[in-house]
């Protein structure tokens, strides 16, 4: 996804859309959020993919791929107010997206 968004242009919201069908009936922007954050605490999960990638993009981390899989849960729900950090440092998700503090969502209504 980080590929596709930062690369490539294509938006949070067409991803999003493409995984509408897929998307298990009692799925919750929440219940993605605190399994991401879950992932991103286990050292497999970060380093899973690093034998059998061996040349990253410059400017490509983990950190910098949750974000974007933060803004395309973000594009399921634009009516919440998206809340991530990782490792005790919070993050600044870009565009119309808030402040970035723990990884739970609050409703805006």
């Amino acid at each position: 996804m980080w590929l596709a968004v930062e690369h490539l242009g294509l938006s949070p919201e067409g991803i999003a859309s493409c995984f509408e069908p897929y998307r298990p009936e009692k799925w919750t922007a929440g219940l993605a959020l605190d399994n991401l954050a879950a992932k991103l605490g286990d050292a497999d999960f970060r380093n899973d993919l690093a034998a059998l990638v061996p040349d990253w993009p410059d400017a490509y981390t983990i950190d910098a791929g949750a974000e974007v899989a933060q803004r395309v849960v973000a594009a399921v729900a634009p009516d919440w107010t998206l809340l991530w950090s990782h490792g005790g440092h919070s993050r600044s998700v870009t565009g119309r997206y808030p402040q970035v503090c723990p990884h739970t969502i609050r409703n805006q209504e």
